[in-house]
């Protein structure tokens, strides 16, 4: 008798100890996929100068899936420049062979977008952090190659820029090295 008070006294502190453990987890929900709206929050906010709340914001955007896609590639359309840039990451994680992105990154490094002198600086970086995605993909290469024969002195030198980070990689874009 007392040995089976015992075994239950143990296996309701086994139970108790779960329930503890089970607690402790955050509760497993699928995620809905974020809106165009809610992403373009994101990423403001993770520029912030606020640790917190970039961190935050990197972190959820860090979350994005397939789901997110249509968003994503709604933003990079219809985008500024700095944004199209930074959703152009995260598509090439979740898709990257989508055809949208060359382009959106051409016409960013060629500078289509209106230049203000307020935000020269910012959409400079803009531009060429650009060029570094075209470098990303097999079809970005050869607008980087016709950027070094054809742009003005600034495109050509990110151009270079894009071209030379690419070098100290041993991943190439796949289809980029002809064999």
């Amino acid at each position: 008798m007392q040995v089976n008070w015992r075994m239950k006294r143990n296996c309701l502190n086994f139970f108790l100890l779960l329930l503890s453990l089970l607690a402790l987890c955050p509760p497993i929900v699928a995620q809905q996929p974020k809106t165009e709206a809610e992403i373009r929050k994101l990423i403001a906010n993770s520029h912030s100068n606020d640790l917190k709340t970039s961190d935050t914001a990197k972190q959820e955007l860090s979350k994005l899936d397939a789901k997110s896609l249509p968003a994503l590639v709604s933003i990079l359309k219809k985008g500024n420049p700095c944004d199209q840039v930074a959703v152009a990451g995260y598509i090439i994680e979740l898709d990257p062979k989508n055809p949208d992105i060359v382009p959106v990154m051409t016409k960013v490094t060629r500078g289509a977008s209106v230049r203000t002198l307020f935000h020269l600086q910012e959409e400079a970086m803009c531009r060429r952090a650009a060029a570094y995605i075209l470098a990303l993909s097999a079809e970005g290469i050869p607008v980087l190659t016709r950027l070094l024969k054809e742009g003005d002195s600034w495109e050509r030198q990110t151009a270079i820029f894009a071209l030379d980070d690419l070098t100290e990689t041993s991943n190439y874009p796949e289809g980029s090295i002809r064999q």
